[in-house]
């Protein structure tokens, strides 16, 4: 049985430095100038991903924005959480995380 995860298949949006960034195959993050440029590589996802992708992005859900400040952060727990964001292929929203967001944030 596959899992919800696999079967959605819609990689995370991660802004950084104003950039929008997406981890591509080798988990490296790609960056993404415009959401012009991210439409058209959303055209190879199947029609029922295009459509949870473009409603995960209106909501917002799944784009995380980490601000400047935080490299001056001296505490351990927030750098780590933002050493995960950065080097993360999946950023997996819930209840959990958006709680460490809140922090982030």
């Amino acid at each position: 049985m596959m899992s919800k995860l696999s079967r959605r298949c819609v990689k995370p949006l991660i802004k950084f430095n104003r950039m929008w960034e997406r981890p591509n195959s080798n988990g490296n993050l790609k960056k993404i100038r415009s959401m012009k440029s991210l439409s058209r590589r959303n055209k190879i996802l199947s029609r029922k991903q295009k459509k949870l992708a473009k409603t995960l992005s209106r909501k917002l859900v799944l784009r995380v924005e980490i601000d400047h400040h935080l490299k001056l952060e001296k505490n351990s727990k927030i750098t780590s959480k933002r050493k995960m964001l950065k080097e993360s292929k999946w950023l997996l929203i819930t209840s959990n995380t958006m709680g460490y967001l809140g922090v982030l944030l």
